[in-house]
């Protein structure tokens, strides 16, 4: 496949950098700019959240945006905001707020060691970065079936979060977890339909997929089956986006929310860290996938 920067239709704000395989860089609505970084790796994460003064970072973050009236997802207004440490040293964020989609006094006890779910850090600090994705997805987005699980305390705030129920000890639970086996079955047989298509528009067989891409090829093939097992990763995703040219699109859009399905399903001690490789393969599939791209009749 040509390298090809394909910078036709790309909104201002940071993007998979076309030169650098982890970094991502600033376009500003016309041009590339001289502003780049790359996404924290696991031991720079480590790192930042073992350091001392950690969680007061982040508090002081959190008070910072709520004081210069920022956005959330949804409107939230933010009442007091503390922070403590649990036995095994993790500081915790206690967040106290409105949210204007109920009217329960709502509280937050969030670990601080989990990396956001959302956006990529651009050239903000890791600490701000976290309190960018708390306001704006944590406390900003509604809490669902989760607000069926609301701990009521003395003073009559409603808390959420590590400790507290999780979505697995829902009445409904089960009924879920059917629901959402029958979405996965029905994603996977939808991405191995798409992937075959995609693979086939370019003439490409399987074998030469898995070659060109570095994805294992009996995954493909359990991938194109009648019945498939395994789940693609996201950083498998990422290289079938680039061999493909494009071809993954709809398939990258079907992972993010087959990625996301599990987390709703899971304690929050449980999330995996593939978010913002899982934003990459997303952008960059998006990249590849504009009428100009490479391998479309336009170019």
């Amino acid at each position: 496949m040509q390298n090809v920067v394909m910078d036709a239709g790309l909104t201002r704000g940071w993007h998979p950098d076309p030169s650098r395989p982890r970094g991502i860089r600033f376009w500003d609505g016309e041009r590339w700019t001289a502003h780049s970084t790359d996404w924290p790796s696991d031991d720079e994460w480590d790192a930042a959240v073992s350091a001392p003064g950690w969680g007061e970072l982040v508090l002081a973050g959190l008070r910072r945006y709520f004081a210069e009236g920022r956005a959330t997802l949804e409107p939230v207004r933010l009442i007091d905001a503390s922070l403590e440490v649990d036995p095994d040293g993790v500081p915790v964020l206690l967040a106290i707020y409105e949210h204007a989609f109920w009217p329960e006094r709502t509280g937050m006890h969030r670990r601080l060691y989990r990396t956001p779910v959302s956006g990529a850090p651009g050239d903000r600090s890791l600490a701000d970065w976290l309190v960018d994705d708390i306001a704006w997805l944590d406390m900003g987005e509604p809490l669902g079936r989760r607000h069926d699980l609301l701990v009521e305390d003395d003073n009559g705030v409603w808390w959420w979060g590590d400790g507290y129920p999780d979505i697995t000890q829902h009445h409904d639970y089960e009924r879920l977890q059917q629901e959402v086996r029958a979405h996965l079955a029905q994603l996977r047989a939808n991405d191995g339909e798409v992937l075959r298509t995609g693979r086939m528009a370019i003439g490409m067989s399987v074998d030469e997929l898995a070659a060109a891409s570095g994805v294992n090829v009996d995954k493909l093939k359990d991938a194109e089956g009648a019945e498939p097992q395994v789940n693609l990763t996201a950083d498998d995703w990422l290289r079938l986006a680039v061999a493909l040219e494009g071809h993954t699109w709809e398939e990258s859009e079907a992972r993010q929310i087959r990625n996301a399905l599990p987390e709703l399903l899971s304690h929050p001690e449980h999330r995996k860290r593939h978010h913002g490789q899982r934003e990459m393969a997303r952008a960059l599939a998006k990249y590849y996938f504009s009428p100009n791209a490479p391998g479309s009749e336009n170019t």
